[in-house]
């Protein structure tokens, strides 16, 4: 399996249900990119985001730089500390998003 690393991140998944939205996982530590998606590990646990299963990805503009990872029923917020390669990824990604 191919993986590089982007950037150093925490994280955030939240579970949508109608109109609540529940924390489920947080963290910090890596995110990187593969041939279908993103990994993000916090150094015990690994995440993947398949690509497939993404319908939207957003920049945030917050104090840190950020994306928002808009799937059918579970968001994932990443907060960098680039803002180029958040917004770089970005745009690398959206052809591959539905």
């Amino acid at each position: 399996m191919f993986a590089r690393l982007i950037d150093v991140v925490h994280f955030d998944f939240t579970m949508k249900d109608n109109s609540k939205e529940y924390n489920l996982a947080s963290g910090g530590g890596k995110l990187y990119i593969t041939y279908d998606g993103l990994l993000l590990s916090d150094g015990e646990s690994w995440y993947q985001i398949p690509l497939k299963e993404v319908k939207d990805i957003r920049n945030l503009d917050h104090d840190d730089p950020s994306l928002l990872l808009d799937m059918s029923s579970l968001n994932v917020f990443i907060r960098g500390s680039k803002a180029n390669i958040l917004s770089a990824l970005r745009h690398y990604l959206l052809p591959y998003v539905r």
